[in-house]
């Protein structure tokens, strides 16, 4: 499946209409289920796109919501191109969207499992803990300490030169220590969102929000 999303993810126009306009509620997601059940083909771009970073916590959930209600139901995805022609054969597309929705049960699950077996972890011994120690450090502030200074490397590398574009924000020895220290709780904070909305539709609330929302 082809997570293409925002700024990076370019479609011809006639293909666009093909597809019967931008799904909502998150098009660019909703458009690379589609093209990937088609068998469409899908050329990687060779350049990085710098997106704009999410300044609270809010907004990172919401974005995560929309991404799980968008790939939730791939099902929904293959019913709409199913007029169209495909590269793929059926058992190729029930494939793809049984591979989606386990991928789907593995986003809202995965954290809690991992968790818990990181806490257990403690009764197993001490080989057990100092695994999942080191799974936790490299997962969370030895590689959020490297994307900070990856974000500087590719800044430096931008094409048109930096010298017109404004620097990237390097933050304080302070503000670093923290997000460095708080990078564990990262996969909780992505998968409030999903979570969030699951409990509303199941007490009846609407889930009604576009992509633009924060």
């Amino acid at each position: 499946m082809i997570y293409g999303v925002g700024c990076g993810m370019t479609v011809h126009l006639p293909t666009v209409r093909d597809l019967g306009g931008f799904p909502e509620p998150m098009e660019d997601l909703g458009t690379g289920h589609r093209l990937s059940l088609l068998g469409a083909d899908i050329t990687p771009a060779t350049v990085a796109v710098l997106d704009e970073p999410y300044a609270e916590s809010r907004g990172l959930t919401n974005l995560h919501a929309l991404a799980f209600r968008t790939s939730a139901r791939p099902d929904r995805h293959a019913k709409a191109v199913a007029h169209l022609p495909s590269a793929l054969s059926p058992i190729d597309k029930a494939l793809l969207v049984l591979r989606e929705w386990v991928d789907e049960v593995t986003w809202v699950t995965g954290a809690p499992l991992i968790a818990a077996a990181v806490i257990s972890a403690y009764w197993s011994g001490s080989l057990c803990s100092a695994l999942a120690l080191m799974g936790v450090l490299l997962y969370g502030p030895v590689l959020t300490a490297r994307l900070i200074e990856l974000a500087h490397a590719l800044h430096a590398s931008v094409v048109p030169p930096t010298s017109r574009i404004a620097g990237a924000p390097r933050p304080t020895r302070s503000r670093h220590v923290g997000l460095i220290a708080s990078s564990p709780t990262q996969p909780f904070i992505r998968l409030a969102g999903p979570w969030w909305m699951v409990l509303r539709r199941i007490v009846g609330h609407p889930t009604t929000f576009g992509k633009t929302e924060r």
